[in-house]
């Protein structure tokens, strides 16, 4: 029992480390304003929606092939935020349902 309490307290400590550590990174990213330059960059390649979520699938499918998910999520979702909903691409949730 004290075996199965350390292994799960290590893997726990390390998921924890990758998401701070991921969190941190974020911030930096965003206090240089990077995501807001990612997202001129793919909004400049094409003004079609479909096309633009097409462009996005392809990028999670290469981000997620080197980043814990976990991690990639909170890199990424200001990133798409700042792109696709200030530029109108994209609708939020709640204003999708209002109508």
């Amino acid at each position: 029992m004290p075996r199965i309490l350390l292994d799960s307290g290590i893997t726990t400590a390390t998921v924890l480390f990758i998401i701070s550590t991921a969190n941190v990174f974020a911030w930096v990213i965003a206090a240089n304003m990077i995501p807001l330059r990612l997202a001129n960059i793919f909004l400049s390649v094409t003004d079609n929606p479909l096309l633009f979520l097409l462009l996005v699938n392809v990028f999670l499918l290469v981000v997620g092939m080197f980043m814990e998910s976990g991690a990639a999520i909170i890199l990424l979702r200001q990133l798409w935020h700042n792109g696709t909903v200030a530029r109108g691409h994209i609708q939020k949730c709640h204003e999708i349902y209002r109508g």
